[in-house]
Protein backbone atom coordinates (compact mmCIF):
# COMPACT_ATOMS: atom_id res chain seq x y z
CA UNK A 1 0.00 0.00 0.00
CA UNK A 2 1.61 3.41 -1.14
CA UNK A 3 1.86 6.25 1.57
CA UNK A 4 0.67 9.65 1.08
CA UNK A 5 4.10 10.79 0.13
CA UNK A 6 6.60 13.27 1.84
CA UNK A 7 4.73 15.93 1.10
CA UNK A 8 0.88 15.03 1.62
CA UNK A 9 -0.63 16.89 4.91
CA UNK A 10 -1.68 14.35 7.73
CA UNK A 11 -5.08 13.28 8.55
CA UNK A 12 -5.49 15.85 11.65
CA UNK A 13 -4.72 19.14 9.00
CA UNK A 14 -7.23 17.67 6.37
CA UNK A 15 -9.57 17.01 8.94
CA UNK A 16 -9.10 20.84 10.43
CA UNK A 17 -9.30 22.34 6.68
CA UNK A 18 -12.25 24.47 6.77
CA UNK A 19 -12.15 25.92 3.52
CA UNK A 20 -14.15 29.22 4.08
CA UNK A 21 -12.89 30.02 7.47
CA UNK A 22 -9.23 29.97 5.26
CA UNK A 23 -10.42 32.41 2.73
CA UNK A 24 -12.00 34.51 5.18
CA UNK A 25 -8.68 34.71 7.00
CA UNK A 26 -6.55 35.41 4.15
CA UNK A 27 -7.71 38.39 2.42
CA UNK A 28 -5.40 40.31 0.73
CA UNK A 29 -4.59 43.99 2.45
CA UNK A 30 -5.54 45.76 0.08
CA UNK A 31 -6.48 49.18 1.24
CA UNK A 32 -8.88 49.55 -2.00
CA UNK A 33 -10.98 47.00 -0.24
CA UNK A 34 -13.53 47.69 2.47
CA UNK A 35 -12.83 45.64 5.44
CA UNK A 36 -15.87 44.31 6.80
CA UNK A 37 -14.95 40.53 7.16
CA UNK A 38 -12.65 40.61 10.35
CA UNK A 39 -13.12 41.35 13.89
CA UNK A 40 -10.26 43.34 14.90
CA UNK A 41 -11.04 46.62 16.60
CA UNK A 42 -10.10 49.86 14.86
CA UNK A 43 -9.32 51.49 17.82
CA UNK A 44 -5.62 51.93 19.22
CA UNK A 45 -4.85 49.83 22.06
CA UNK A 46 -5.19 52.04 25.02
CA UNK A 47 -1.69 54.12 25.59
CA UNK A 48 -1.33 53.03 29.35
CA UNK A 49 -1.13 48.58 28.61
CA UNK A 50 1.19 49.84 25.17
CA UNK A 51 3.48 51.95 28.77
CA UNK A 52 3.57 48.91 30.46
CA UNK A 53 4.46 46.49 27.39
CA UNK A 54 7.04 49.29 26.77
CA UNK A 55 8.52 49.84 30.62
CA UNK A 56 8.51 45.76 30.78
CA UNK A 57 10.87 45.19 28.35
CA UNK A 58 13.44 48.24 29.61
CA UNK A 59 13.23 46.41 33.27
CA UNK A 60 14.00 43.11 31.27
CA UNK A 61 11.14 41.29 30.57
CA UNK A 62 12.10 39.71 27.67
CA UNK A 63 13.36 35.68 28.73
CA UNK A 64 11.24 33.12 28.95
CA UNK A 65 8.29 33.37 31.70
CA UNK A 66 6.72 30.84 33.72
CA UNK A 67 5.05 28.28 31.40
CA UNK A 68 1.69 28.56 33.22
CA UNK A 69 1.93 32.67 33.06
CA UNK A 70 3.54 35.55 34.79
CA UNK A 71 2.64 34.92 38.25
CA UNK A 72 1.06 38.58 38.92
CA UNK A 73 -1.07 38.44 35.70
CA UNK A 74 -2.62 35.36 37.19
CA UNK A 75 -3.58 36.56 40.27
CA UNK A 76 -4.83 39.86 38.16
CA UNK A 77 -6.81 37.67 35.89
CA UNK A 78 -8.08 35.38 38.98
CA UNK A 79 -9.54 38.96 41.26
CA UNK A 80 -10.80 40.13 37.62
CA UNK A 81 -12.84 36.74 37.28
CA UNK A 82 -13.66 36.53 41.04
CA UNK A 83 -15.78 39.83 40.76
CA UNK A 84 -17.74 38.60 37.79
CA UNK A 85 -18.32 35.17 39.01
CA UNK A 86 -19.53 36.48 42.73
CA UNK A 87 -17.29 33.48 43.71
CA UNK A 88 -13.28 32.63 44.83
CA UNK A 89 -11.24 32.11 41.97
CA UNK A 90 -7.78 30.89 42.69
CA UNK A 91 -4.40 32.14 40.33
CA UNK A 92 -3.75 28.11 40.13
CA UNK A 93 -6.85 27.70 38.14
CA UNK A 94 -5.35 30.14 35.74
CA UNK A 95 -3.58 29.29 32.38
CA UNK A 96 -2.40 32.29 30.67
CA UNK A 97 -2.27 31.50 26.65
CA UNK A 98 -0.86 33.04 23.31
CA UNK A 99 -4.93 34.65 22.75
CA UNK A 100 -8.53 33.12 23.23
CA UNK A 101 -7.81 30.84 20.36
CA UNK A 102 -5.22 29.02 21.93
CA UNK A 103 -7.14 28.98 24.99
CA UNK A 104 -9.52 26.96 22.84
CA UNK A 105 -7.41 24.72 21.67
CA UNK A 106 -5.76 23.80 25.04
CA UNK A 107 -9.34 23.46 26.33
CA UNK A 108 -10.61 21.27 23.78
CA UNK A 109 -7.77 18.90 22.90
CA UNK A 110 -7.09 18.13 26.77
CA UNK A 111 -10.64 16.55 26.81
CA UNK A 112 -11.50 15.28 23.64
CA UNK A 113 -10.71 11.55 21.96
CA UNK A 114 -11.66 10.73 18.52
CA UNK A 115 -14.94 9.51 18.76
CA UNK A 116 -16.11 12.38 21.74
CA UNK A 117 -19.29 14.29 20.39
CA UNK A 118 -19.21 17.64 20.73
CA UNK A 119 -22.49 20.19 20.62
CA UNK A 120 -22.00 23.55 18.95
CA UNK A 121 -24.86 25.75 18.36
CA UNK A 122 -25.27 26.09 14.61
CA UNK A 123 -23.94 28.97 13.90
CA UNK A 124 -21.30 29.68 15.60
CA UNK A 125 -17.93 29.97 15.46
CA UNK A 126 -15.53 28.55 12.84
CA UNK A 127 -12.57 27.65 14.99
CA UNK A 128 -14.47 25.21 17.13
CA UNK A 129 -15.53 23.06 14.52
CA UNK A 130 -12.23 23.00 13.03
CA UNK A 131 -10.58 22.08 16.21
CA UNK A 132 -12.83 19.10 16.88
CA UNK A 133 -12.36 18.06 13.32
CA UNK A 134 -8.90 17.97 13.84
CA UNK A 135 -9.49 15.78 17.36
CA UNK A 136 -11.10 13.44 15.18
CA UNK A 137 -14.16 13.51 17.53
CA UNK A 138 -17.36 14.86 16.28
CA UNK A 139 -18.99 17.92 16.25
CA UNK A 140 -22.71 17.95 16.49
CA UNK A 141 -24.44 20.86 15.08
CA UNK A 142 -27.77 21.75 16.90
CA UNK A 143 -29.46 24.61 14.71
CA UNK A 144 -30.73 27.93 16.38
CA UNK A 145 -34.41 28.94 16.48
CA UNK A 146 -35.53 31.01 13.77
CA UNK A 147 -35.05 34.06 15.84
CA UNK A 148 -31.11 32.47 16.45
CA UNK A 149 -32.27 32.33 20.07
CA UNK A 150 -30.55 28.66 21.52
CA UNK A 151 -33.24 25.82 20.54
CA UNK A 152 -33.30 24.22 23.87
CA UNK A 153 -35.46 20.73 22.50
CA UNK A 154 -33.39 20.46 19.95
CA UNK A 155 -30.09 20.34 22.26
CA UNK A 156 -31.70 17.78 24.72
CA UNK A 157 -32.61 15.39 21.33
CA UNK A 158 -28.93 15.82 20.51
CA UNK A 159 -26.69 14.67 23.41
CA UNK A 160 -25.81 11.28 23.37
CA UNK A 161 -24.12 8.48 25.29
CA UNK A 162 -20.81 9.89 23.72
CA UNK A 163 -21.34 13.47 23.88
CA UNK A 164 -18.69 15.03 26.03
CA UNK A 165 -19.19 18.46 25.90
CA UNK A 166 -21.16 21.82 24.69
CA UNK A 167 -19.22 24.90 23.27
CA UNK A 168 -21.12 28.29 24.94
CA UNK A 169 -20.12 31.16 22.32
CA UNK A 170 -21.85 33.92 24.29
CA UNK A 171 -22.14 37.04 22.84
CA UNK A 172 -22.25 34.80 19.77
CA UNK A 173 -19.93 34.84 16.68
CA UNK A 174 -21.45 35.71 14.01
CA UNK A 175 -24.93 36.31 15.22
CA UNK A 176 -24.08 39.20 18.00
CA UNK A 177 -27.08 37.26 19.86
CA UNK A 178 -26.73 37.49 23.57
CA UNK A 179 -28.07 34.28 25.86
CA UNK A 180 -30.33 35.35 28.64
CA UNK A 181 -29.69 33.87 31.96
CA UNK A 182 -32.62 31.83 31.59
CA UNK A 183 -30.92 30.45 28.48
CA UNK A 184 -27.91 30.11 30.29
CA UNK A 185 -29.39 27.95 33.13
CA UNK A 186 -31.78 25.58 30.74
CA UNK A 187 -27.99 24.61 28.98
CA UNK A 188 -26.72 24.00 32.31
CA UNK A 189 -29.48 22.02 33.72
CA UNK A 190 -28.98 19.82 30.26
CA UNK A 191 -24.78 19.81 30.77
CA UNK A 192 -25.45 18.86 34.75
CA UNK A 193 -28.01 15.94 34.27
CA UNK A 194 -25.84 14.50 31.44
CA UNK A 195 -22.38 14.79 32.81
CA UNK A 196 -21.05 16.99 29.72
CA UNK A 197 -18.04 19.27 30.16
CA UNK A 198 -18.90 23.28 29.05
CA UNK A 199 -16.34 25.52 27.42
CA UNK A 200 -17.50 28.81 27.17
CA UNK A 201 -16.16 31.65 25.32
CA UNK A 202 -16.93 34.91 26.50
CA UNK A 203 -14.03 36.83 24.72
CA UNK A 204 -17.16 39.40 23.85
CA UNK A 205 -18.66 39.66 27.24
CA UNK A 206 -17.56 43.12 27.86
CA UNK A 207 -19.30 44.21 24.44
CA UNK A 208 -23.07 43.97 25.04
CA UNK A 209 -25.45 46.71 24.26
CA UNK A 210 -29.10 46.05 25.08
CA UNK A 211 -28.68 44.09 28.28
CA UNK A 212 -27.28 42.67 31.33
CA UNK A 213 -24.57 39.85 30.82
CA UNK A 214 -25.16 36.55 32.45
CA UNK A 215 -21.53 35.19 32.99
CA UNK A 216 -21.11 31.23 33.23
CA UNK A 217 -18.69 31.74 35.78
CA UNK A 218 -21.33 32.66 38.20
CA UNK A 219 -23.10 29.76 37.58
CA UNK A 220 -22.32 27.38 40.71
CA UNK A 221 -23.68 24.36 38.90
CA UNK A 222 -21.15 24.01 36.31
CA UNK A 223 -17.82 25.25 38.50
CA UNK A 224 -16.47 21.74 38.13
CA UNK A 225 -17.17 21.39 34.53
CA UNK A 226 -16.83 24.52 33.32
CA UNK A 227 -13.53 25.39 30.67
CA UNK A 228 -13.62 29.17 30.23
CA UNK A 229 -12.58 31.09 27.56
CA UNK A 230 -11.35 35.01 27.74
CA UNK A 231 -8.91 37.34 26.97
CA UNK A 232 -7.57 41.10 25.81
CA UNK A 233 -7.97 41.16 22.12
CA UNK A 234 -11.73 42.14 21.94
CA UNK A 235 -12.26 44.87 24.95
CA UNK A 236 -8.57 46.18 25.18
CA UNK A 237 -8.31 46.27 21.22
CA UNK A 238 -4.87 44.13 21.50
CA UNK A 239 -5.60 41.61 18.78
CA UNK A 240 -2.07 41.74 17.83
CA UNK A 241 -0.81 40.86 21.47
CA UNK A 242 -2.40 37.14 21.52
CA UNK A 243 -2.75 37.32 25.09
CA UNK A 244 -5.86 35.29 26.67
CA UNK A 245 -6.27 32.77 29.30
CA UNK A 246 -8.04 29.39 30.45
CA UNK A 247 -9.96 28.93 33.35
CA UNK A 248 -10.87 25.79 34.80
CA UNK A 249 -10.37 23.34 37.92
CA UNK A 250 -7.83 21.47 39.73
CA UNK A 251 -9.07 17.99 37.73
CA UNK A 252 -8.96 20.08 34.08
CA UNK A 253 -6.49 22.14 33.97
CA UNK A 254 -3.23 20.01 34.12
CA UNK A 255 -4.14 18.55 30.71
CA UNK A 256 -4.64 21.91 29.23
CA UNK A 257 -1.48 23.04 30.10
CA UNK A 258 0.08 19.99 29.20
CA UNK A 259 -1.01 20.88 25.77
CA UNK A 260 -0.03 24.99 26.07
CA UNK A 261 3.35 23.41 27.22
CA UNK A 262 3.88 21.01 23.78
CA UNK A 263 2.52 23.76 21.53
CA UNK A 264 3.09 27.84 22.62
CA UNK A 265 5.02 26.75 25.73
CA UNK A 266 5.17 30.46 26.82
CA UNK A 267 3.24 33.54 26.14
CA UNK A 268 4.90 37.07 25.25
CA UNK A 269 6.48 38.42 29.11
CA UNK A 270 6.01 41.55 27.57
CA UNK A 271 2.51 41.44 26.53
CA UNK A 272 1.62 39.44 30.18
CA UNK A 273 3.08 42.37 32.09
CA UNK A 274 0.58 44.91 29.23
CA UNK A 275 -2.20 42.38 30.50
CA UNK A 276 -1.96 42.97 34.08
CA UNK A 277 -2.25 47.24 33.01
CA UNK A 278 -4.99 46.55 31.04
CA UNK A 279 -6.83 44.22 33.84
CA UNK A 280 -5.57 47.09 36.52
CA UNK A 281 -5.98 50.61 34.75
CA UNK A 282 -8.84 52.60 34.06
CA UNK A 283 -12.62 51.36 32.76
CA UNK A 284 -12.87 54.97 30.30
CA UNK A 285 -10.67 53.92 27.83
CA UNK A 286 -13.15 50.61 27.57
CA UNK A 287 -16.09 52.52 27.69
CA UNK A 288 -15.13 54.94 24.74
CA UNK A 289 -14.17 52.11 22.31
CA UNK A 290 -17.84 50.50 23.15
CA UNK A 291 -19.85 53.46 22.77
CA UNK A 292 -17.49 53.47 19.77
CA UNK A 293 -18.81 50.59 18.47
CA UNK A 294 -22.21 51.22 19.16
CA UNK A 295 -21.77 54.88 16.68
CA UNK A 296 -20.50 52.36 14.07
CA UNK A 297 -23.93 49.62 14.40
CA UNK A 298 -25.87 52.24 14.14
CA UNK A 299 -23.61 53.35 10.87
CA UNK A 300 -23.86 50.79 9.16
CA UNK A 301 -27.39 49.67 10.11
CA UNK A 302 -28.63 52.97 8.35
CA UNK A 303 -25.73 52.35 5.69
CA UNK A 304 -27.91 49.12 4.76
CA UNK A 305 -31.66 50.51 5.48
CA UNK A 306 -33.43 49.76 2.13
CA UNK A 307 -31.26 47.26 0.53
CA UNK A 308 -33.39 44.98 -1.42
CA UNK A 309 -33.09 41.28 -0.74
CA UNK A 310 -31.71 42.45 2.57
CA UNK A 311 -32.73 41.16 6.19
CA UNK A 312 -31.89 42.67 9.27
CA UNK A 313 -31.27 41.85 12.79
CA UNK A 314 -29.64 44.33 15.33
CA UNK A 315 -27.26 42.96 17.20
CA UNK A 316 -26.90 42.79 21.18
CA UNK A 317 -23.52 42.41 21.60
CA UNK A 318 -20.03 41.55 20.10
CA UNK A 319 -19.41 43.91 16.65
CA UNK A 320 -20.91 41.64 14.00
CA UNK A 321 -23.94 42.13 11.93
CA UNK A 322 -25.72 39.15 10.98
CA UNK A 323 -27.31 39.55 7.78
CA UNK A 324 -29.95 37.36 5.85
CA UNK A 325 -30.36 37.59 2.25
CA UNK A 326 -33.13 36.37 -0.74
CA UNK A 327 -33.08 36.89 -4.32
CA UNK A 328 -35.33 35.33 -7.12
CA UNK A 329 -31.85 33.62 -8.74
CA UNK A 330 -30.67 31.72 -5.70
CA UNK A 331 -27.42 32.33 -4.90
CA UNK A 332 -25.04 30.63 -2.47
CA UNK A 333 -23.31 32.48 0.50
CA UNK A 334 -19.87 31.15 0.07
CA UNK A 335 -20.57 32.69 -4.35
CA UNK A 336 -21.99 36.00 -2.70
CA UNK A 337 -19.26 36.75 -0.45
CA UNK A 338 -16.72 35.61 -3.41
CA UNK A 339 -19.00 38.46 -5.80
CA UNK A 340 -18.97 40.88 -2.98
CA UNK A 341 -15.08 40.48 -2.63
CA UNK A 342 -14.67 41.53 -6.41
CA UNK A 343 -16.42 44.02 -5.99
CA UNK A 344 -14.57 45.36 -3.37
CA UNK A 345 -16.28 44.59 0.45
CA UNK A 346 -15.01 41.90 2.17
CA UNK A 347 -17.32 40.08 4.69
CA UNK A 348 -17.73 36.43 5.62
CA UNK A 349 -19.95 33.74 4.34
CA UNK A 350 -22.58 32.38 6.84
CA UNK A 351 -21.79 28.84 5.93
CA UNK A 352 -18.65 29.44 7.41
CA UNK A 353 -20.06 29.36 10.85
CA UNK A 354 -22.19 26.22 9.73
CA UNK A 355 -25.28 24.73 7.03
CA UNK A 356 -28.14 27.23 8.37
CA UNK A 357 -25.65 30.26 7.57
CA UNK A 358 -26.65 29.37 3.89
CA UNK A 359 -28.60 32.69 2.45
CA UNK A 360 -26.65 34.89 5.46
CA UNK A 361 -23.03 36.54 5.64
CA UNK A 362 -21.82 38.26 8.31
CA UNK A 363 -20.02 41.89 8.87
CA UNK A 364 -18.05 42.97 10.93
CA UNK A 365 -18.74 46.67 12.11
CA UNK A 366 -15.24 46.95 13.96
CA UNK A 367 -14.16 48.89 10.79
CA UNK A 368 -13.32 52.32 10.44
CA UNK A 369 -16.31 54.73 9.81
CA UNK A 370 -14.98 55.09 6.35
CA UNK A 371 -15.27 51.45 5.56
CA UNK A 372 -18.18 50.83 6.70
CA UNK A 373 -19.71 53.15 4.68
CA UNK A 374 -17.68 52.21 1.66
CA UNK A 375 -18.22 48.91 2.31
CA UNK A 376 -22.54 49.24 2.44
CA UNK A 377 -22.32 50.96 -0.18
CA UNK A 378 -21.02 48.52 -2.61
CA UNK A 379 -23.06 46.38 -1.26
CA UNK A 380 -26.17 47.96 -1.44
CA UNK A 381 -25.31 48.31 -5.34
CA UNK A 382 -24.74 44.44 -5.73
CA UNK A 383 -27.60 43.78 -4.02
CA UNK A 384 -29.44 46.05 -6.39
CA UNK A 385 -28.00 44.22 -9.40
CA UNK A 386 -28.37 40.86 -8.01
CA UNK A 387 -32.53 41.64 -7.11
CA UNK A 388 -33.13 43.01 -10.95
Amino acid sequence: MMGRGRTGASQAALRGRNVERLLGIDIPPDESIARLHIGDPCFATPPHIVDAATAAMAEGYTHYPPSRGDPELRIAVAKHASLRAGRRIEATDVLITAGATEAIYCALTAVLDPGDEVILFDPSYSLYGAIVDQIGAVPVLVAMTPELRPDLDRLHRAVTDKTRLVVINNPVNPTGVVFTERELNAIAEIAVARDLLVLADEIYGELVFTQSFSTCLAMPELADRLLYVNGFSKTYAMTGWRLGYLIAPAELLPAAYVIHSNCASVVSWPAQRAGIAALQGRREPIDEMIAGYLARREDMLLGLAGTPGLTLTRPEGAFYLYVGFSFDTPIRSADLAKLLLAEGVAVRSGTEYGPSGEGHLRLSYSATFDDIRTGAQRLHRVFEHLSG
